[in-house]
């Protein structure tokens, strides 16, 4: 159990916060460890002290994609300081459920839930009885279905599978049938011909399927947030068009299309500069890996060197090496050697080229993160040193090129990162990581490192000599904190 969910749950009973875990108690074991959400209903009247408690813990309210935000329920997320990890916690004022995307019931339970509520025995956490929990999983097996679904269904019967099918059957093991009457007639007052074995079934035929959906939508017909039409809709267009702005991210940066969580205070961009040999690829991917679990994050290489590798670039490359017998290989960008006494022409163009892509990601970077995007970055060009750690290269000899390519990348000044992590790593440590690489240069970017500066950012230096988990933990922190 992690720290932060131990004192989470310490201080709502402290502070007698009237709540319960309504959900999906099957797998409370692996919520305690944040390896999935928790899912907990709490009483209006105690929603200060709730939301007093997760500020004071440094919880964080998150905002859901578009076809994933309710009304009455809100994302917060926070951080065990330990470890590094997250806990989600997705909390409900009111029961919704319904429809993928819209959500268009709200279960008129929530006091009865909020009575009945018992201790974990395991992390004395208040959990809703499994008694109830059934109850509850039959109802929402009928009020999510898609409507084609529910067709198949009302013909040829409905079988438990996949996460319904093991919650039910660990729920099964723990029902006391002498119980079962009392909740049912609290759900479902008056609802003739419903046994309390019924709730030990894992497959219903036909004739109890639609007997069951008959008794649910009378008792919810007047806790409907819309008409059916239109959420059938509306769930069918999230549904798709999820699929499509996933499919098509994949080949293309989409600053304005998000699809995950993001934070409730707004973007971020995070940059990581270092020598070479300092980590600067490993930690800002591993810091991608952690934030990409629940939140919109991309990772954007800005520094000398960066290849792109989005599948339509490589379908293009391929296609080229077809027509014209090359490898395919994308051609390198310009480096420090690329910078001699005299410059070809062709040199020089492919340094504007160079810095023209620069330019129009910064800009895409920028309006990623005012949608609300986090945005790790791989270097951050500066305009401060010619000819190295990412500065211009246009020798002033070629006064023309050279203006455009500095004009080009002023762009630095208008547009900074928010956070700056510079990774400290003695000259040695990056010989011994990189031996092929010139000492003197190092020597050079080592001294460039700690003196480049972005005004406007928060800037924080970081030991690279530590074990990389300790590095990790101590970024992480930091990000956290500015999130």
């Amino acid at each position: 159990m992690l720290k932060i969910v131990s004192e989470f749950v310490e201080q709502l009973h402290r502070n007698q916060v009237r709540y319960v875990h309504f959900k999906s108690n099957e797998h409370l074991n692996r919520s305690v460890e944040g390896s999935t959400d928790f899912d907990i209903l709490v009483d209006r009247e105690s929603a200060g002290d709730y939301e007093k408690i997760l500020l004071n813990l440094d919880f964080k309210r998150f905002v859901p994609q578009k076809y994933g935000t309710y009304p009455g329920v809100d994302d917060w997320i926070g951080m065990d300081y330990d470890t590094g990890r997250f806990v989600h916690l997705h909390t409900h004022y009111q029961l919704v459920t319904g429809k993928s995307g819209y959500k268009n019931y709200v279960l008129p339970w929530k006091d009865i839930l909020l009575d009945s509520a018992v201790d974990s025995p395991d992390y004395g956490i208040k959990i809703i009885p499994p008694e109830l929990e059934a109850i509850e999983l039959f109802t929402r097996a009928v009020l999510k279905a898609p409507e084609n679904k529910l067709r198949k269904y009302r013909r040829k019967g409905y079988a438990f599978s996949g996460d319904y099918r093991k919650e039910l059957t660990w729920l099964q093991e723990q029902i006391h049938m002498e119980k079962m009457p009392l909740y049912l007639e609290k759900c479902f007052p008056n609802a003739e011909g419903l046994k309390p074995d019924f709730f030990l079934k894992t497959a219903l035929t036909a004739e109890e399927f639609r007997s069951w959906e008959k008794k649910v939508m009378e008792r919810v017909r007047f806790q409907e947030r819309s008409g059916m039409q239109f959420v059938n809709i509306r769930s069918l267009w999230a549904k798709y068009s999820v699929k499509i702005f996933r499919k098509l991210k994949k080949h293309a940066f989409l600053p304005g299309k998000l699809m995950k969580k993001t934070p409730h205070t707004g973007g971020l961009s995070v940059a990581f500069l270092g020598v070479d040999g300092s980590g600067k690829s490993t930690v800002t991917a591993e810091i991608e890996k952690w934030l990409s679990w629940k939140f919109e994050v991309s990772k954007m290489s800005l520094g000398i060197g960066r290849q792109k590798s989005t599948t339509g670039y490589k379908r293009k490359k391929k296609l080229k090496a077809l027509l014209k017998g090359s490898n395919g290989k994308p051609k390198a960008s310009p480096k420090s050697k690329d910078c001699p006494e005299e410059q070809s022409y062709k040199l020089r163009k492919r340094i504007l080229k160079y810095a023209r892509a620069v330019r129009k990601d910064i800009v895409r970077m920028k309006s990623y993160t005012l949608n609300g995007g986090i945005m790790i970055l791989d270097r951050y060009p500066q305009t401060q040193y010619f000819g190295i750690s990412d500065g211009p290269k246009i020798l002033s000899r070629y006064e023309k090129m050279s203006q455009k390519e500095r004009k080009l990348l002023e762009i630095v000044k208008d547009i900074q990162p928010d956070v700056v992590f510079k990774l400290d790593v003695p000259v040695e440590v990056s010989k011994a990581r990189r031996p092929n690489d010139d000492e003197e240069i190092l020597k050079k970017k080592y001294a460039i490192l700690k003196d480049v500066a972005y005004p406007e950012a928060k800037t924080f230096t970081i030991d690279g000599t530590v074990p990389l988990e300790e590095e990790l933990l101590t970024i992480k922190r930091i990000i956290w904190k500015l999130l």
